[in-house]
């Protein structure tokens, strides 16, 4: 096994390769985060039609959703605005 990292190119290859792994996997993370905050606020905009202004959850429903769009916002999460 110490032998195969003993050649320069085959050091340089493997450190390379495990470099490259890591945007890789940033990349999958980034992706499938996405779709799961997307799905999230669309739940909460669900749950804030269902709710009445009066329901005793409705403002930290509205509160939990207005602060996950202004966070998703921020970071420039969206293309184009919520609707």
């Amino acid at each position: 096994m110490a032998a195969a990292f003993a050649d320069p190119a085959a050091f340089t290859v493997t450190l390379l390769g495990l470099f490259l792994l890591f945007p890789l996997g940033l990349g999958v993370y980034w992706l499938f985060n996405k779709q799961a905050r997307l799905r999230d606020i669309a739940e909460l905009r669900i749950r804030m039609a269902q709710l009445a202004p009066n329901d005793p959850e409705y403002g930290s429903v509205r509160a939990l959703y207005t602060s996950m769009v202004i966070d998703a916002e921020r970071t420039r999460f969206f293309h184009a605005g919520v609707s």
